[in-house]
């Protein structure tokens, strides 16, 4: 799969969703009216859980990228917990399916 490669300005929307974590940013950037790139962030700044944040977002989007279906990466994440639920995968593949219906729509 060939990667797409980025416009300069994009538009998108951020979502806020609370977890068991604190609040995770999640911003869906479009690009030719489809889902392009995702940007995952924990209020919380620093640590292990932001690291996993913006490696998932980086993950997300490479897919994006290369042509996988928002909807496979949803069903991928939707519904992982942990210790503290809701966890943030899961804030995070509700914040994508949101995006994608919306802009659908």
């Amino acid at each position: 799969m060939t990667k797409s490669p980025r416009q300069r300005k994009l538009t998108g929307a951020t979502y806020e969703i609370s977890t068991g974590c604190g609040c995770v940013y999640v911003t869906c950037n479009d690009q030719d009216g489809q889902l392009f790139e995702v940007f995952a962030k924990l209020g919380k700044s620093g640590g292990c859980g932001s690291a996993i944040m913006e490696g998932l977002g980086r993950s997300i989007s490479i897919g994006l990228r290369s042509g996988v279906d928002p909807a496979d990466l949803v069903k991928t994440l939707q519904g992982i917990q942990c210790h503290r639920p809701p966890s943030c995968v899961d804030a995070v593949a509700k914040a994508v399916l949101e995006h994608v219906y919306s802009v659908e729509k």
